[in-house]
């Protein structure tokens, strides 16, 4: 009896065993292996059908080039590694990650060697040659120095016609062109010397911009938060020429940004024939009493690039011209007109409207007691009423109900109105009770004032 219970077990695992070991032999052996070919980067892609069952080969193949992608290496300096890293605020990993995504987006010439599938696998294997990658990029890499030299010389001849805005492109373009390359040492001839492209477009970049002079009139603004704005940080924009004159420089782009504070303005714009720039401030949403907005040179076409990491390496490291707007911000004055009452009799030391103040003082809101000079008015309106006492006890029910409308003087529009009822509270009795419930429905009034503050400000 025991051989006969053990007897169908032992089959079993025998034949387990010789369907693996029979699936195994019919796998190729770059399957099993990965190969390695000294003339050959070697990409080999798989996927689980199950998990993909309509797009199984692209992922396949993405994955094979990526696999070819991580196998080229490109030349990095650790010095170079750190003040991409440094300036990006990206891991070093997050670097090389980069730097091999966009080789992938990059790869030509590779060829399909083979395919193996089974009805749970899909297998693919493409291979590029070492030698005509090396090729091919060395022969880009060259196109885009050249390209990137010759743009420096129209920059540097627009700064002698003094358009500096088109010296400032052609700046920019020379930086983006070597995008794919930046990472790598470029060396150049110079005035007849050696020396690192990196490093002339930095220099040449920050030679034209110590050139300019950003001056503004306006030392201080005074807003209100979250109220239109009628007022704009003005700047004027010089370039400061070999002899000491001072020229407008016109159609320059222009970024304002807040260093300090926040809110909404145009930070975005272009200077006029007189080299001026005009800075919309919209309004004002953060509570600090002291905000600042600087205008400076505008890289967005570069700092906002996501595909352009490595060029933003480079600008971090220029000085920029800048100037500065302080703003003088105070907090609308809000008068507010409350009733609370408890069992229909008024109440003259009032629960909600202290927390309502306490809330909108937190936002840098200021209040008034003559409606006539606020910027904003608020009507509350809250009561409680008995409810029964509770059977067989000695506990009392209430209820309780807010509303709250906020009107803006200047309009004279209502912009918000909200309220909450019969919100039910019970105590020892209905006095207590209350209480309790006229202060549960000003903390449902209180809790929307985030909601409040975001409606008002926009």
């Amino acid at each position: 009896m025991p051989g006969i219970k053990l007897f169908p077990s032992a089959a079993i695992i025998c034949l387990s065993v010789t369907i693996s070991f029979a699936d195994s032999l019919q796998k190729p052996q770059w399957v099993i292996e990965q190969p390695v070919n000294s003339l050959y980067y070697i990409g080999i892609g798989s996927v689980i059908k199950k998990n993909h069952p309509t797009d199984f080969r692209q992922i396949a193949k993405n994955e094979a080039l990526r696999d070819i992608s991580s196998e080229i290496s490109v030349s990095i300096s650790g010095q170079m590694l750190s003040s991409i890293t440094d300036s990006a605020g990206k891991t070093r990993e997050y670097v090389n990650s980069y730097i091999t995504s966009r080789t992938q987006a990059r790869l030509e010439g590779y060829e399909q060697v083979a395919i193996w599938e089974n009805s749970g696998e899909y297998w693919i294997y493409y291979r590029l040659s070492k030698a005509g990658y090396l090729q091919g990029r060395e022969a880009l890499k060259r196109k885009a120095v050249n390209l990137s030299t010759t743009l420096c010389d129209k920059a540097r001849q627009s700064i002698v016609s003094n358009n500096m805005s088109a010296a400032f492109n052609f700046y920019i373009q020379a930086i983006l062109s070597i995008e794919e390359y930046i990472a790598e040492p470029i060396e150049i001839s110079q005035d007849n010397k050696k020396a690192y492209l990196q490093n002339a477009l930095v220099y040449s970049l920050q030679s034209m911009l110590n050139a300019l002079e950003f001056q503004s009139s306006d030392s201080g603004i005074s807003v209100k938060i979250g109220q239109a704005s009628k007022f704009s940080f003005v700047v004027n924009v010089r370039h400061i020429t070999p002899d000491g004159k001072k020229l407008a420089v016109d159609k320059f782009p222009i970024n304002f940004i807040f260093v300090k504070g926040n809110g909404h303005i145009h930070d975005l714009a272009i200077t006029d024939t007189a080299g001026t720039a005009y800075c919309h401030i919209l309004n004002v949403t953060s509570p600090e009493k002291t905000q600042i907005i600087e205008a400076q040179p505008d890289f967005t076409a570069i700092t906002r690039d996501t595909s352009a990491l490595l060029s933003q390496s480079l600008i971090k490291r220029l000085s920029l011209p800048q100037v500065s707007c302080i703003l003088d911000v105070s907090g609308p004055s809000v008068y507010i007109n409350s009733e609370e009452s408890l069992s229909n009799n008024k109440l003259v030391d009032k629960l909600i409207e202290p927390q309502l103040k306490q809330g909108l003082a937190v936002y840098g809101y200021c209040f008034t007691d003559d409606s006539s000079k606020a910027d904003l008015s608020i009507e509350l309106k809250a009561a409680a009423r008995n409810g029964s006492q509770i059977m067989n006890s000695n506990l009392f029910s209430a209820f309780g109900d807010a509303s709250i409308s906020i009107t803006d003087m200047t309009s004279h529009r209502e912009i918000y109105k909200d309220g909450v009822d019969g919100i039910k509270e019970i105590s020892s009795n209905f006095e207590k009770a209350g209480i309790k419930a006229l202060q549960s429905a000003g903390k449902s009034i209180i809790n929307k004032l985030p909601a409040i503050i975001d409606k008002i400000q926009n």
